[in-house]
C-alpha cells in the first residue's frame, strides 16, 4: 500500500510540474475569447474583493461558453446533474463533452471535478493536466489538483500550487484560507 500512494503521489507530482512547465505568462484561451485576455490582467489590477469576484466570475462565464447548441446543452446538462449530485450522469455528459469538443478546457475541468468527487483520483489529474493544457491560467483546475495533493497529505507541492493559481487570480477566498492552513500547519 505505501508503495502504490508513494507512486501515485510520483505520477501526480510529475504531471502536474509537467503542466507548470508548459504554463506560461501569455494569455491564450481554449475558447478564444478574446475577452480573456483583458479580464485576466484587470483581475490582477482589481483593488478589492468584490471586483475581484466579479471578474473571476465573468472569466467563468467564458469559459463555459461554447459555439456548439449541443455541447452547451451537455455541459448545462453535467452541471446540473453534478449538482443534484447524480455522479454518473454528470460524468457521463462531461465524456459525451470532451468527445465531441476536445480542445474545450472546461469539458475536462468538469470531468475532472466529478473525478475528484468520486475519489478517483488519477482521473482527475489526467484531466487537470489536460485543462491546463488547454488554459494555462485554468485557477479552478489548480485548486483542484491543490485538493487532491492534500488529501494525499503532499502539503509541500499543495502549497506550491496553491501559490501557483493565487498568482493567476488573488481573489480566491477558499485558496487563500487553504494555504493559510498549510502555513499555519508548518509552524
Amino acid at each position: 500500500m505505501k508503495t502504490h500512494t508513494f507512486l501515485s503521489r510520483v505520477v501526480v507530482n510529475g504531471l502536474f510540474i509537467s503542466c507548470l512547465a508548459l504554463w506560461s505568462p501569455q494569455p491564450w484561451a481554449d475558447q478564444n475569447d478574446p475577452q480573456l485576455d483583458r479580464l485576466f490582467s484587470a483581475l490582477l489590477g482589481a483593488d478589492d474583493l468584490a471586483h475581484g469576484s466579479r471578474i473571476t466570475e465573468e472569466i467563468w462565464q467564458r469559459w463555459r461558453q461554447v459555439d456548439d447548441p449541443a455541447i452547451e446543452d451537455l455541459l448545462a446538462s453535467g452541471i446540473a446533474a453534478m449538482n443534484a449530485h447524480d455522479l454518473g450522469l454528470a460524468l457521463d455528459s462531461f465524456h459525451q463533452v470532451i468527445e465531441k469538443a476536445p480542445e474545450f478546457a472546461e469539458g475536462w475541468n468538469k470531468r475532472a471535478t466529478v473525478y475528484y468527487l468520486i475519489g478517483d483520483y488519477n482521473h482527475s489529474i489526467q484531466d487537470i493536466r489536460q485543462t491546463l493544457l488547454l488554459e494555462p491560467r485554468h485557477f479552478g483546475a489548480m485548486a483542484g489538483f491543490a485538493w487532491i495533493l492534500l488529501n494525499q497529505r503532499d502539503f509541500g507541492m499543495a502549497e506550491h500550487v496553491l501559490r501557483k493559481a493565487l498568482s493567476v487570480n488573488p481573489f480566491l477566498v477558499d485558496v487563500r484560507r487553504q494555504l493559510r492552513w498549510i502555513t499555519d500547519r508548518s509552524g
